[in-house]
């Protein structure tokens, strides 16, 4: 580790709530409720299965995978 500069962690972890779910074009985008923010994942249809709308979740999302898109 360098001195004075922060370091990245590898993964994050959020908790949020699923607001929809929609199957496209082979996987599922599913629309994730964190606080103010809304995420979009796209998921496989086994990751997908064990979700409904409203339901809380943690997600654990590795930092070299995540977009992040200004709207």
């Amino acid at each position: 580790m360098t001195e004075g500069r922060p370091t990245l962690a590898s993964s994050i972890q959020i908790q949020g709530t699923v607001e929809q779910i929609k199957f496209n074009h082979g996987f599922y985008s599913v629309k994730i409720s964190v606080g103010e923010c809304h995420l979009t994942c796209s998921l496989t249809s086994q990751q997908a299965d064990i979700l409904c709308v409203g339901q809380t979740i943690s997600l654990q999302i590795e930092v070299k995978d995540l977009w992040v898109v200004n709207e």
